[in-house]
């Protein structure tokens, strides 16, 4: 399913009890993007986290924080 707010963010992607939980994509009103697996609406296993077209993560989450293995790349 696909949700859109007013404030410019979106997400399109998996729900279980009306809170994202699979696979799905969540773009910020300021352009930042999350793409990965989610659980009881948070970041949660692999995901890739892109700041800017120059600056992102892939790797690890746990309960939407970076954790775990990962590569942080910066080529501003």
């Amino acid at each position: 399913g696909t949700l859109q707010l007013i404030n410019g963010e979106e997400y399109k992607g998996e729900w279980v009890d009306n809170v994202k939980n699979g696979t799905g994509t969540y773009r910020f009103g300021n352009g930042q993007a999350y793409e990965g697996y989610f659980a009881n609406d948070k970041r949660h296993g692999k995901g890739f986290y892109t700041w800017s077209e120059n600056i992102y993560y892939k790797g690890s989450w746990r309960d939407d924080v970076i954790e775990g293995e990962g590569v942080y790349i910066n080529e501003e």
